[in-house]
């Protein structure tokens, strides 16, 4: 069975995604909007859009996989620490947190977009540039 398996990876990952689900039968106008045809069903969700899906039952390997694939990496989420700091305008913060994922990871596109912003915001419009350049 498909539930056991999601509530204890939901356990394991301590949190990292929340768990909904949904009965088609009390709520088919809902089913219907997410195009629920056959049970069971894993949509996963991210701002409100369905991003990844599967249907039918699968083993505990490939739904850990399915789910691992979804959730934020370690510089992803520098990545993230790196936007509020921009947005809490603590500049050069800001670049250390991108130039720190840029040296693990030196095409990481939203860390290079995130540190020409925060160069351009500390008046370094030729670093900005050379920076935007490297974007993939």
């Amino acid at each position: 069975m498909l539930g056991p398996i999601l509530e204890g990876l939901a356990q394991e990952f301590g949190g990292a995604f929340i768990l909904a689900r949904l009965n088609t039968d009390e709520n088919q106008r809902l089913a219907a909007q997410f195009g629920i045809q056959g049970i069971p069903a894993v949509k996963a969700f991210r701002d409100g859009r369905v991003v990844a899906e599967f249907v039918g039952a699968q083993p505990r390997p490939t739904v850990r996989k399915f789910i691992e694939q979804l959730l934020p990496n370690e510089l992803d989420l520098k990545v993230a620490e790196g936007r509020a700091l921009l947005a809490a305008k603590k500049f050069a913060e800001a670049e250390r947190k991108f130039r720190t994922v840029l040296a693990e990871n030196p095409d990481h596109p939203a860390a290079l977009l995130g540190l020409a912003l925060g160069l351009l915001e500390q008046g370094q419009e030729r670093g900005a540039l050379q920076t935007l350049e490297r974007v993939p």
